[in-house]
């Protein structure tokens, strides 16, 4: 499982860029019909305020979300 962190600070853990998308989705207030729509709205949404967020893959998706700097990837501790 990778753990991912919003720039609000929620931690998100998921073992795929599908499973993120449907764990970030499950926790969101507008939800959309289904995955795609969910991932549209939020690229509309990232659209509005200067961000490219392409949702045509989770792959993408997430990829964007990185690259944008509104999710990180939490790095694995060295020793547990």
């Amino acid at each position: 499982m990778t753990k991912y962190r919003f720039s609000d600070g929620k931690v998100f853990e998921a073992s795929s860029p599908e499973e993120f998308v449907r764990v970030m989705r499950d926790t969101s207030f507008y939800p959309g019909e289904d995955v795609a729509d969910f991932m549209d709205l939020c690229s509309e949404r990232g659209q509005k305020i200067g961000f490219d967020i392409r949702s045509d893959s989770a792959y993408n998706f997430l990829a964007d979300l990185i690259r944008v700097g509104i999710v990180a990837i939490e790095p694995e501790p060295l020793w547990n």
